[in-house]
């Protein structure tokens, strides 16, 4: 069984290329926001698009059904990702493949794209309407900003990416379409008593690999800084970091911080108590330190960290009613990802679709018989 994944921190660190997380992120059922929640609906009219920062002639690249998928639709998708797990998603190399993405991640998801476009349609004819969704798009909004640091790095990796507030609700408001479909089609005629049967064999089975990863536990202080920061902006923060070090090695208590250095330098810190899993690059850094002593500042995606560890929790065993939703949960996305892609697959059979880029048509992943020669 794959290692648990790893809390959804500020302090997050850059991994997967673009193609790893197209495959992870987007290619598979993730339960309670699908990919499709992630992907959505793309709303965009006129005839160029500015992702990146960047203009071209935007034109069809594929049909489904008498749907078109636009490139401006594909190179969009492709950034959508970075407000999934944003201190990810923005940072070089992966930056640079959002903006100039290889033909195989334009490949990757566009065939995506096509199965949307087929759950679209197929909701439709189930009469899910894009109706009354108001509240639950807002609420999806308000999540996805909380992941982020603070409202201002969230607004500034918006404008870095190019997309637009309104596109995002749009998309949203979509995927909650396609939620509503796959539960309707395929989770709801899951036998849930089958299901607690099963999850309760599978731990009996599988009981020494689950297992919480030995975990460090720290209290911090984070000067933020934009992920477009100037060198000025860079150094000005690096030096606001290295001032609230300073007092609190001297013992200047925690809750004094914020109130000291907004008046000093115009900055807002954030301060708390964290835990990160030792597996990540940032949390082995942490678990090293000495414990109850401030660090100097660190630099991580987030700005500059001070922290002051308070030691590390080992990995222990877990019991059943600690992991019984999360094993549920696996078996559901396996069962639910078995019948999705047997239905997408006997769709695209009998669906009237075709990829009109020369480019893209080549070597696709999906089966089309109009690709054919």
């Amino acid at each position: 069984m794959p290692a648990r994944s790893e809390q959804n921190s500020i302090f997050g660190q850059c991994g997967n290329t673009a193609i790893d997380w197209l495959w992870h992120s987007f290619a598979r059922y993730a339960f309670g926001l699908t990919v499709f929640s992630i992907i959505g609906v793309f709303s965009i009219t006129g005839t160029r698009s500015a992702v990146g920062n960047e203009e071209r002639i935007d034109y069809v690249v594929a049909v489904v059904n008498g749907q078109a998928i636009t490139w401006t639709e594909l190179r969009s998708s492709l950034v959508v990702r970075a407000f999934v797990d944003p201190l990810v998603s923005l940072l070089p190399p992966l930056l640079d493949e959002l903006k100039n993405p290889s033909t195989e991640a334009q490949r990757t998801i566009l065939d995506i794209l096509i199965d949307r476009t087929l759950m679209l349609q197929e909701a439709e004819r189930w009469g899910i309407l894009l109706v009354s969704w108001e509240g639950e798009v807002a609420a999806d909004m308000k999540r996805l900003k909380d992941s982020y640091p603070s409202e201002l790095v969230f607004s500034d990796t918006l404008k870095l990416s190019g997309l637009e507030y309104a596109e995002l609700e749009d998309w949203m408001r979509a995927g909650l379409i396609i939620d509503d479909l796959i539960f309707r089609k395929f989770i709801n005629r899951i036998d849930a008593e089958k299901i607690d049967q099963e999850s309760l064999q599978y731990f009996e089975l599988h009981e020494s690999e689950f297992s919480e990863a030995a975990k460090v536990r720290f209290e911090f202080v984070l000067v933020p800084l934009r992920l477009d920061a100037s060198l000025q902006e860079e150094t000005q923060a690096l030096r606001s970091a290295e001032a609230i070090y300073s007092h609190l090695r001297n013992g200047t208590p925690i809750e004094e911080i914020q109130e000291f250095e907004q008046a000093a330098a115009h900055i807002e810190p954030d301060t708390g108590v964290d835990t990160l899993y030792i597996t990540t690059k940032l949390g082995k850094e942490i678990a090293a330190l000495k414990t109850n002593r401030w660090s100097f500042p660190i630099h991580t995606p987030s700005g500059f960290l001070i922290v002051n560890s308070r030691g590390v929790e080992k990995r222990r065993r877990q019991a059943y009613t600690e992991v019984k939703d999360e094993i549920k949960r696996m078996l559901i996305d396996k069962q639910v990802g078995e019948q999705m892609e047997k239905w997408l697959a006997e769709q695209k059979r009998i669906a009237n679709w075709r990829i009109l880029d020369s480019s893209l048509a080549q070597t696709m992943k999906t089966y089309s018989p109009s690709n054919q020669p």
